[in-house]
Parts: C-alpha cells; sequence; structure tokens
C-alpha cells in the first residue's frame, strides 16, 4: 500500500518514547504522555490559500517532530501517522 499526503498534510513514522530521561528519572505530567515523537518521512504539496496559491511546507523529509497523538490519524498495520502541518507542536533540532 503506498500512501500520499494530500494537502498540508505529513505522514509521520511514530517513535517509541521512553517514560524514563538518560539518567534514569521518570518524567512525570499528563502532557508529555499525550505529545508524540516522529520522523517526516512524506509532505503534501501545501497548504492551499483561498486565493488558489499553494503555500510550501516549512517541514523537510527526515526532521523531526513533536505532535499531539489525539490529532494523528494513525494508518492501521504501521508506525504511521497523517497529520495536518498545522498541529505540529515543535520542529526537533539536535545539536
Amino acid at each position: 500500500m503506498k500512501v500520499s499526503p494530500l494537502e498540508d498534510r505529513i505522514i509521520v513514522e511514530q517513535l517509541e518514547e521512553s517514560e524514563k530521561t538518560t539518567s534514569g528519572l521518570i518524567v512525570p505530567g499528563k502532557n508529555i504522555q499525550n505529545l508524540k515523537k516522529g520522523t517526516v518521512i512524506a509532505i503534501g504539496p501545501g497548504r492551499i490559500l483561498d486565493t488558489g496559491e499553494a503555500v510550501p511546507s516549512e517541514l523537510k523529509v527526515g526532521g523531526l517532530v513533536f505532535y499531539p497523538k489525539h490529532l494523528a490519524v494513525e494508518i492501521p498495520e504501521t508506525k504511521y501517522a497523517i497529520i495536518r502541518e498545522k498541529d505540529i507542536i515543535a520542529r526537533i533540532e539536535e545539536e
């Protein structure tokens, strides 16, 4: 099955999140538990304005992002999710 995102949608490969930090501390908090981390694997052509103009995505394939898990549509039998670009919480840039 091949899935391609439309408009401003992004396909994200969900990454497994550990509940512990690297030092072994457990991270509490409901907000953290509702966020997912993923890698962008496909990007739609962009948001369409009322004028018909397409606004390209600010994200890039291979980038890491945080998104609320309740807003993502999971693709059955995969680790992929589809989410609108406007629902992405943050872009993760590793140093």
